[in-house]
């Protein structure tokens, strides 16, 4: 248990550190294109409500709830820096590019912590399951063999002589 809210203190503390860069790079990308400074706000929203969620209800869906929001701003940072200038129309490139590049490796992290939070909720929920239910194996039935007599009717030897 002690291992688990350990995660769960690490993981809000960077979601908190990623919330706060997106937060002080709002002004600037909104400057540099509205669209980039609605994915920053966006962003900041998802890290700030994750972090609250995650620290004070722990569950298992409000963690894959984060997990995927954190996966989807990767995929949308890589979607801005892959395909660059055919979607921002040759807009400038975002601001303070090794700073991102930092933010992005934390968000890895953070992502890293979540999966093996999820994993951790996932055991514990197949632990708490009553036998019979899910993917538990079923007890072995006791099953009974009828076993034949040891003198055949209408004869006096037994089967054992």
């Amino acid at each position: 248990m002690k291992y688990r809210r350990l995660l769960i203190y690490i993981a809000v503390a960077l979601a908190f550190i990623v919330e706060l860069f997106y937060l002080w790079e709002l002004p600037t990308n909104f400057e540099l294109w509205w669209v980039y400074g609605t994915f920053m706000l966006i962003a900041a929203m998802i890290q700030g409500a994750g972090a609250v969620m995650l620290l004070f209800w722990p569950r298992l869906r409000l963690i894959g709830l984060f997990l995927l929001g954190n996966v989807l701003l990767i995929a949308g940072y890589l979607v801005i820096r892959v395909l660059g200038d055919s979607i921002t129309l040759g807009m400038p490139p975002l601001a303070s590019e090794k700073l991102n590049l930092g933010i992005v490796a934390i968000e890895i992290v953070i992502i890293g912590l979540l999966i093996a939070l999820f994993r951790q909720g996932l055991r514990r929920r197949r632990a708490e399951r009553p036998p019979g239910e899910g993917s538990e194996p079923e007890q072995p039935r006791e099953t009974y063999v009828q076993m034949k007599p040891a003198v055949e009717p209408g004869t006096s030897e037994s089967v054992n002589s």
